[in-house]
Formats: C-alpha cells, structure tokens, sequence
C-alpha cells in the first residue's frame, strides 16, 4: 500500500474512498464547506483511515511535510491566491513527494465552468475589465449569462502553466520541479510536481 495522501478539495469524501481502492494505508480529505465536510464524515465514520478536514482555504491543518503525495483537482483557479495555495500545498509535502494538479487552461477560447468566451488569457486587469463590462448592463448577452460572467470574475483566478512554474521558482527551499504535464482533453492542464530535496 502507498503511504499518506491528502486529497485537496474532497467535496463529499468520494475522491477519498477511491484513493483507499487504489491503496492508500491513510488519505486526508480538505473541503472549505462545512456541510460537504459534515457529509464527508458521516458517510465514512466506519473507516477511520479517511479523514475529512474543513480549513479556512489558507492555511492547512497539517505538519510540515506530513504527505506523500497530494492530489489537487480544479481547485487552485477557485482560491483567492494562487500561488499562496501552490505554497501551502507543498509545505505540507515531503521533500521528494509528488503533487499531481490538474487546472483550466487559461488560454483556452471557451471559459470551462461557464462555457462563456473566455477572457482568462487576458493580463489580469484587461481580464476583470472585460469581465465588468461584460457583466454590465450595456452586454449583448442575457442576463443570465452576464451574472455568470461577473461570477467568474469574482470567483475565479487565471491560472497557466508558465504562472505555476514561475511560483515553483519563487518558493523557498529546494527547487521543486514540474515533471510531467498534458492535456488530457482540450482546455485542461494536468502536471506532476516533484518538491525539490536537500542536498
């Protein structure tokens, strides 16, 4: 069996149960909702190597280095920082572990959660610009789509690879490195990060 995975983002725990198919001895489940945490915990109360963590969305309530490997799907574009969550995921691996994200292609023509013209490849001010007027009463859009379009502004960051390799090199510490990454349909970026060791 593998060792210690947290799973970012667990909604209601299914993520988790897979994770304990696939061979996990413990997973570690985060959820910034308490109700899906709630739900989370009552499904699995039977099997306490799953446990199932709300967190504030900053800071993690995990040790240093306490994880394995770390799965994070289509949740850094939803965080107010980006590169904070990036930086507090890999604070809780263990040096040589392995971070396995997957994300919006930014520069992807259609917006992936509103099937909107995307307006994610944009510098960040043109970008929320855009957005504002395109949410705005003078839009040729319906109402309906124009509170979804101010929805992704307010709710959601740009994220592409070249944002997540120049973070990596900001960070502290050890390089840790990006080994792997595709696109397994159009629109979607999926990549392996290796959190640098000591020397």
């Amino acid at each position: 069996a593998y060792a210690h995975v947290m799973i970012s983002g667990c909604s209601v725990g299914s993520e988790a149960a897979l994770a304990k198919l696939l061979g996990f001895k413990r997973v570690s489940s985060t959820e910034v909702t308490e109700e899906y945490v709630s739900i989370a915990r009552d499904r699995f109360a039977h099997q306490p190597e799953l446990r199932f963590y709300q967190y504030d969305g900053q800071t993690l309530p995990f040790r240093t280095g306490e994880f394995s490997m770390l799965i994070s799907g289509h949740i850094i574009e939803h965080t107010p920082s980006p590169r904070q969550y990036l930086a507090e995921h890999l604070r809780v691996l263990a040096p040589g572990g392995f971070c396995f994200i997957e994300f919006p292609n930014r520069y992807h023509p259609w917006e992936l959660h509103t099937n909107l013209p995307s307006c994610e490849y944009l510098p960040l001010p043109l970008r929320n610009g855009m957005l504002r007027l395109l949410a705005s009463r003078f839009s040729p859009y319906s109402p309906e789509q124009r509170q979804l379009f101010d929805l992704v502004r307010r709710t959601l960051q740009p994220v592409s690879i070249g944002f997540i390799a120049r973070a990596l090199r900001r960070l502290p510490g050890p390089r840790s490195r990006i080994i792997h990454c595709y696109q397994p349909r159009l629109g979607f970026v999926r990549m392996v990060i290796r959190k640098g060791q000591p020397l």
